[in-house]
């Protein structure tokens, strides 16, 4: 029970900080909220998506399956960014 306690107390520090990060209240109000966190998580992929990283992450699936792997989430996150990329294209036509 002490470890969740840790482990959730660690949690509530690290969304302190993000909160804090992103700009608390005024960012959350306004609605930056949800471009910085696709940022950061793209930005967070990015940075780890090597073939290296995936075979650490898998590794008992073969190149194949890697290849695979690292199609689908790209195509996951390619989904995302388009999906919020037309609400904001409808909202920016005259």
């Amino acid at each position: 029970m002490d470890d969740e306690k840790n482990k959730f107390g660690k949690f509530l520090e690290e969304m302190k900080g993000y909160y804090a990060e992103i700009g608390g209240w005024t960012t959350i109000k306004s609605g930056e909220w949800l471009w910085l966190i696709i940022e950061k998580s793209f930005k967070n992929y990015w940075e780890r998506a090597t073939s290296e990283y995936f075979y650490e992450k898998y590794p008992n699936l073969d190149t194949d399956k890697i290849a695979k792997k690292m199609i689908s989430v790209a195509a996951k996150n390619s989904a995302i960014l388009g999906g919020q990329s037309v609400p904001l294209s409808q909202l920016t036509r005259s």
